[in-house]
């Protein structure tokens, strides 16, 4: 009766403490491929997919509880940018749209003969969009907007520099209204950088052939460069592209985007037609988490916060996460550090795992611990704690032994932690 009680009470607590990537359900269509999603504050975000109407704008007012499509001009939607509740851009292949509420109506602010690729609003009035380069004189549009593209010159090209074509959002990134990169696909296969909203480019020193680009600053950033026909290989610099380091991935899909939690460059994730990633080391590790079945088919990313991001993918399926995935920070102990002022626990990391985790909680005061970790059927299968322990941050690595010392099978696990009447029950996953 007791092991029954507690593998109840597990069920219970693993849907309120294990939420990670949860599938926001029912009110999206079945869309075709994801094409990009963004997102303001933790409550507003909007995404487009393919539909044969050549609709597919959806808006979320709710932080993803329901979804409501919005009716646009004109379909295929190449980039899209939402910077508060009510004021919203997109690009098509060769116009760009404006609404100033919310969706309900929208204007077509130019027309271009380039393709267009990239579009980023940094706030009400300032803009950046990026096309494909002239055929003939190799020159792309690098368009910059001051009063949020309204009127005839509210579109203005910066750019008469001949660097090619990026053709895909991608190759391209403006870190702020002055600061940009841009991979020149076709042509010469090179990285640029600009600091005078697209006026100049100048040469950076990378001689791969760049498949997505993605910079935390205009110094740290991350490319990822095909190496047919291995699997890609991964490029990071610290010091604004002068000097590279690189190594060899597992990743062989199709790439979709890089993500860095803002204010925190060390942790970035990553989403291709396959699977999700994350690393907490600026991509020198990198792990899985399976949200499905079969390929993911993830296609774009995007975080409010440290905590609340999206993730869309094909076929109308959206991810969103309010606990960056269930993840937690390392925690880093000082003399002068103020003592947690409750009881938690953290999600062990990684998770899923193999061999090792590492099981993360505070206490605010001296107490008695008890840490153990159980199979699916309730029955203990290491005491990891027992004992008194200080108040303050801790955390203890499990290697995936038994109390005996004999190294488990592959499975779902679940982990207790206990101090006086206090208790708190999580899952985690080993994979061999």
């Amino acid at each position: 009766m007791r092991k029954l009680i507690f593998i109840c009470l597990f069920i219970n607590f693993s849907y309120i403490n294990l939420a990670q990537w949860i599938q926001q359900k029912d009110f999206l269509p079945k869309l075709g491929p994801g094409r990009k999603i963004d997102a303001c504050d933790t409550m507003h975000a909007i995404l487009y997919g393919d539909l044969p109407n050549n609709q597919g704008m959806f808006i979320t007012r709710d932080g993803g509880k329901t979804w409501n499509p919005i009716i646009i001009p004109e379909g295929r939607v190449i980039d899209l940018s939402i910077v508060n509740k009510d004021y919203i851009w997109y690009v098509t292949n060769n116009n760009v749209y404006h609404s100033y509420d919310g969706g309900l109506s929208w204007s077509l602010q130019k027309s271009f003969n380039l393709q267009l690729i990239y579009l980023k609003m940094f706030n009400l009035y300032e803009g950046i969009i990026v096309s494909d380069a002239d055929p003939n004189t190799k020159i792309p549009l690098i368009l910059r907007t001051a009063n949020g593209g309204i009127g005839h010159n509210g579109w203005l090209n910066e750019c008469n520099q001949s660097i090619g074509s990026a053709t895909r959002w991608q190759r391209t990134q403006f870190l702020d209204f002055s600061t940009g990169f841009y991979f020149a696909a076709i042509n010469d296969s090179k990285l640029y950088k600009t600091k005078d909203k697209g006026k100049t480019w100048n040469n950076i020193n990378f001689f791969s052939y760049a498949m997505l680009i993605k910079f935390y600053n205009e110094n740290i950033g991350l490319i990822l460069a095909n190496n047919y026909p291995d699997p890609y290989k991964l490029y990071r610099t610290f010091d604004g592209g002068a000097t590279w380091d690189s190594s060899f991935t597992n990743f062989t899909a199709w790439p979709g985007d890089f993500e860095f939690l803002p204010g925190e460059h060390n942790k970035v994730w990553y989403v291709d037609t396959q699977s999700l990633f994350y690393s907490s080391n600026f991509g020198k590790t990198w792990n899985e988490h399976k949200l499905l079945q079969g390929n993911l088919n993830g296609r774009d990313l995007v975080f409010v916060d440290n905590k609340h991001g999206w993730l869309l993918c094909d076929d109308g399926k959206v991810f969103y996460t309010n606990n960056n995935g269930g993840l937690i920070s390392e925690v880093h102990l000082n003399d002068d550090m103020e003592l947690p002022n409750s009881i938690m626990l953290f999600q062990n990391y990684p998770n899923p795992f193999n061999p090792t985790t590492r099981i993360t909680y505070s206490l605010p005061e001296n107490s008695f611990v008890s840490l153990k970790i159980y199979d699916i059927l309730g029955r203990e299968i290491k005491s990891l704690i027992a004992s008194e322990i200080v108040a303050g941050n801790h955390s203890i690595e499990w290697n995936g032994s038994d109390n005996f010392g004999n190294k488990v099978a592959s499975g779902t696990y679940i982990y207790k932690f206990s101090v006086g009447t206090f208790f708190s029950v999580k899952k985690m996953l080993l994979i061999k």
